[in-house]
């Protein structure tokens, strides 16, 4: 079986690197070879054909390195982006490499493929370029931007592109053998690799998201600091503060268990899921005038694992070890590893014991409350 592996890695199958980093990590063993040697001989030879400017010396074969905007790398990518990207006044934020090993490896191997195959052909190494949402962009590396994973219609790499405030853009190196075309179609993701992240901004979106931040706190819970500048911030309470009573009575009351001891309770402010609220808020009203629709606080437990992955995709069940999403008045109990949140919820219903929502701009977490 080793010797298999090892024609496969001198044949350049695509795909082989991956495989045999799966076949050795259930292995253990193989032979005289340990897992630790096997993994650290593939990621050496893929290094050796790595791009000049990647760091050899990282342990974790997918990374993220920012770079220095003064050196000589970020000078060279930020022109690229800033012949790629004509929009005025246009700022890059940050720029950062992406070093994966595992996909280099089946480009350069699907490179040598494509050139045994096609010796009359010549193969080139270019840079184009795509977007991506902000909040898809974990998933586009992970799965190296297969677009049904990253919410992408089709997938295709330009010379030009057009960003919006919320756009991440990201350098790719494709093969092809039309290195002047404007557009290029991978077949598949052995094709390329995302060579750099970067963040950028132009004075009009920042003015944009500015006036939609001023729009959204003149509506926003009369308890919110308005004069914060991050859009997604947790404000501890003070243990003496009425808020904190206020919270603590509510959470008492539907937590009915002896010997109830809080911990923390925490304000969380989150600009984009509070003006998604009042949004639906406003078009309920307008769609259905004859309705009347009440802001109404509920509880709900996550584990804590799951705390920061609810925050950030607004309790999405799927990501949150949810079966399904419902608020009650009333949590039978708590376990130990369990944080309770609070949250506000439209409803026709305000004395509903439960609410299950129809999405989630219908509401917003309020307070995380550690018991």
């Amino acid at each position: 079986m080793w010797v298999c592996f090892r024609l496969l890695l001198l044949r350049g199958s695509p795909g082989c690197f991956i495989f045999l980093y799966m076949y050795i990590k259930k292995r253990g063993t193989m032979g005289d070879y340990s897992v630790d040697q096997e993994v650290d001989n593939i990621q050496n030879v893929i290094m050796k054909y790595a791009p000049e400017y990647w760091e050899k010396n990282y342990m974790d074969p997918s990374t993220r390195i920012k770079l220095h905007s003064t050196s000589e790398e970020f000078d060279e990518v930020s022109s690229c982006v800033g012949q790629a990207v004509r929009q005025k006044n246009l700022r890059i934020i940050s720029i950062k490499r992406y070093q994966n090993i595992f996909d280099f490896g089946q480009y350069i191997i699907r490179e040598q493929l494509m050139a045994m195959a096609n010796p009359k052909s010549t193969y080139y190494r270019v840079r184009r370029f795509i977007t991506v949402k902000s909040f898809q962009l974990d998933r586009a590396l992970e799965y190296n931007l297969d677009p049904r994973r990253c919410d992408i219609t089709s997938l295709v790499f330009r010379k030009q592109v057009l960003c919006a405030f919320d756009d991440i853009l990201l350098v790719v190196q494709v093969l092809t053998d039309r290195p002047k075309a404007s557009e290029i179609t991978p077949i598949n993701s052995t094709e390329y690799f995302i060579e750099y992240i970067i963040e950028i901004s132009t004075r009009k979106d920042e003015k944009l998201v500015d006036n939609m931040q001023n729009v959204i706190t003149k509506y926003a819970p009369e308890h919110w600091e308005k004069n914060y500048t991050d859009p997604s911030t947790k404000f501890p309470l003070h243990p003496t503060s009425e808020e904190f009573n206020e919270i603590s009575s509510c959470v008492r009351q539907a937590v009915r268990q002896s010997n109830l001891r809080i911990i923390s309770i925490k304000r969380y402010q989150n600009i984009f899921d509070s003006g998604q609220y009042i949004t639906k808020e406003q078009l309920l009203a307008t769609a259905n005038p004859e309705s009347t629709y009440y802001r109404v606080r509920r509880f709900i437990t996550i584990k804590s694992h799951y705390l920061n992955t609810a925050l950030e995709y607004n309790l999405d069940p799927r990501r949150c070890g949810k079966a399904s999403l419902v608020f009650r008045n009333q949590i039978s109990s708590c376990a130990s590893d369990d944080v309770v949140l609070v949250v506000q919820v439209i409803t026709k219903q305000p004395n509903a014991s439960k609410i299950t929502p129809n999405n989630s701009s219908e509401y917003f977490i309020d307070y995380i409350v550690e018991m």
